[in-house]
């Protein structure tokens, strides 16, 4: 449980500049085996340039390997993983698209929920318990970054962009003051 654990305590243990390019080339590599036994076929596209962001690698390393175990366990076998990382204005953008499932519209706000699964039928065979998003939207909060997810509805996809701020481009922490 010590996903629950990121989650509840709110913090990064660690920062700093941390390589988008390389973080997210190693977690593929991890995920090829997983991928590779439902026959997906997965797209990787990432800059030909480098850049950083501030925050903990192991984090970095959570989030992008969540979102593509999820997009593997929730897409039919045989089925297309896109991987896309760009780097916008200040901004790097990571996005995970598949052809799985989907997600009903009137579900879309409820997904980044604690112990949430659309299907639940589905998740439990898949072996999951409905921590992995909400453990992925905290870490990108962490970050002080954002994520969404859009989906046209069940059966046709889901796609889930997140958004962090480059190395040097986030808001300092803000210090609250009481007076006496």
């Amino acid at each position: 449980m010590i996903a629950v654990e990121v989650v509840r305590n709110g913090h990064l243990s660690k920062e700093e500049e941390v390589e988008v390019y390389d973080t997210v080339q190693r977690q593929v590599q991890h995920m090829v085996r997983l991928i590779d036994e439902a026959e997906h076929q997965l797209t990787v596209n990432l800059p030909d340039e480098p850049f950083e962001i501030d925050g903990d690698a192991v984090r970095l390393s959570q989030i992008v390997a969540n979102l593509l175990n999820n997009a593997a366990k929730y897409t039919p076998d045989g089925g297309r993983i896109d991987l896309t990382v760009s780097a916008l204005d200040d901004q790097v953008e990571i996005r995970v698209k598949d052809n799985g499932i989907g997600i009903p519209p009137e579900l879309i706000p409820d997904v980044f929920g604690m112990f949430q699964q659309i299907d639940q039928h589905l998740d439990l065979s898949k072996g999951g318990l409905g921590i992995g998003l909400t453990l992925v939207k905290r870490l990108v909060e962490m970050h002080q970054g954002q994520i969404e997810v859009e989906s046209a509805g069940e059966g046709k996809g889901r796609e889930f962009i997140v958004r962090l701020p480059l190395a040097g481009k986030r808001k300092p922490p803000i210090e609250t003051t009481t007076s006496p």
